[in-house]
Parts: structure tokens; C-alpha cells; sequence
């Protein structure tokens, strides 16, 4: 076999591998917990499991209140892993000033998935999210470290259509990628580089 292909095939390989690993991510989606309250429970992520009840999180109020909308969930995460959150309202006409932002805990008491954690205090703001448009609410992938985690889903709800007020969400992660497997990645960009550079110089020889 000619050595350049043997070269363009394992640069090839190789950059496989690493796109494989770094773009893994969980997008199945977990059962939902409906809110019973602040600091309602959405348990432990694991980004490493492939099981979506212990890697994702559902959340979601099916009967949102008029006025002021201010209701907080918490989650651990254990290991470190990229996360993302999305939220959605409807009535899309009924809310506005709609926003999801993400927070360190600095203690915290949880039991059970769905019911209240105590003692809770909320540290240091982590990532706003981004409202666009104003009835969605995302919070973009981003490595958390291993920890507490609250988050506030909030805005002003009105009744402009007269129907029942409610929000979804989910929170998803994604394990975050090993040395070795960004190696891995750099290895097979440089050599689909070098690839490219010399069939360059060989059409214009």
C-alpha cells in the first residue's frame, strides 16, 4: 500500500476518534419533575452514565401562577461534565422578562428526587442565560466542576390568551473530553493538514 495513503488513512482514523469522543453527548430525554416548590430536587447528573434518568434532568411547572414568576430547582453533578439547560413557556404571549440563570450552591440538604431541599444558600452566579425569543431561555454547553447547583426560572406572567400558564425544561450533559482524546483530535487535524499540503505541492509541481 502506498505510504500516503497509509498516512491520509490513519490522520483520518484518527481525527474520527477524536470528533467520536469530544462530540458524545446525551440528548435522550429524562422523565420531567414537576415543581412542588423553591429548591425542588432534580437529583445527581452523571454525564458518564448512558442511562438519560442519571445523565439528564427534566423539569417543568404545569400551573404557573399570574404575577411575578420566581421558582428555583437544584441538581448536583458529580463527575465534572459540560452541561446545558433549556427552557421553554406557553402561552408564548403570556410571559415576559423571561429568563433562566445558573448558580453555585454552597450547602444544601436534598433527599429525594422531586421533593424540597433545605438549608439551602445559593453562592456566586455561574451563566445567565440567553432569551431569545421571550418565551425561551438556554443556557449554552459549559464545563461545570463537580458540585451543588441551583437555578432560577423567572419573568412576569400575564393571561393575555386566557390559558393555563406552564414552563419545560431539560438539563443535559455531555462528559468532558480526556488529555488523550484532545491529543487524539490534534494529532488527526495536523495530519489531514500535512495531507493537504502536499497534494498541493504535488499539482503544482
Amino acid at each position: 500500500m502506498n505510504t500516503k495513503v497509509k498516512r491520509s488513512g490513519l490522520a483520518a482514523v484518527t481525527l474520527a476518534l477524536g470528533l467520536g469522543i469530544c462530540g458524545f453527548a446525551n440528548t435522550a430525554s429524562a422523565t420531567s419533575i414537576d415543581f412542588a416548590g423553591d429548591y425542588t430536587f432534580l437529583g445527581s447528573l452523571d454525564a458518564t452514565s448512558p442511562l438519560p434518568s442519571l445523565n439528564s434532568a427534566g423539569f417543568n411547572n404545569p400551573v404557573v401562577p399570574l404575577g411575578p414568576l420566581s421558582d428555583w430547582w437544584v441538581f448536583y453533578l458529580d463527575p465534572t461534565a459540560a452541561a446545558g439547560l433549556n427552557v421553554n413557556f406557553i402561552p408564548t404571549d403570556n410571559i415576559s422578562n423571561f429568563s433562566l440563570n445558573l448558580y453555585t450552591v454552597n450547602s444544601s440538604s436534598c433527599g429525594t428526587i422531586g421533593s424540597l431541599c433545605t438549608g439551602v444558600s445559593v453562592g456566586s452566579l455561574v451563566t445567565p442565560g440567553n432569551t431569545s425569543p421571550n418565551f425561551n431561555s438556554n443556557i449554552p454547553f459549559g464545563t461545570l466542576t463537580a458540585g451543588q447547583y441551583a437555578f432560577e426560572v423567572s419573568g412576569t406572567v400575564s393571561n393575555v390568551t386566557y390559558a393555563t400558564n406552564l414552563y419545560s425544561g431539560q438539563i443535559s450533559t455531555t462528559p468532558v473530553p480526556e488529555p488523550t482524546t484532545l491529543a487524539l483530535l490534534g494529532m488527526g487535524l495536523l495530519g489531514l493538514g500535512a495531507k493537504r499540503r502536499q497534494k498541493k505541492a504535488a499539482e503544482a509541481a
